[in-house]
């Protein structure tokens, strides 16, 4: 969320209502989970590109309402 969102922990963390120091820990936990899960749709380029634009687009809905 920090690179899609282009938000700061400390600002998901007071949305989310949790410490700063729990959000980095749920952030590097995220991050982790999403990269086995890109790994794994490594070898079909075709679902991985799919995953990949699905993402982006979520991303840009989030910041829309965001605004």
């Amino acid at each position: 969320m920090t690179r899609a969102l282009g938000l700061k922990a400390n600002e998901i963390a007071g949305m989310m209502g949790v410490s700063h120091s729990a959000m980095r820990s749920r952030l590097a936990k995220a991050r982790a989970l999403l990269f086995e899960a890109m790994e794994l749709l490594e070898a079909s380029p075709d679902v991985l590109a799919s995953t990949v634009d699905g993402l982006e687009r979520w991303a840009s809905e989030i910041r829309g309402e965001l605004d």
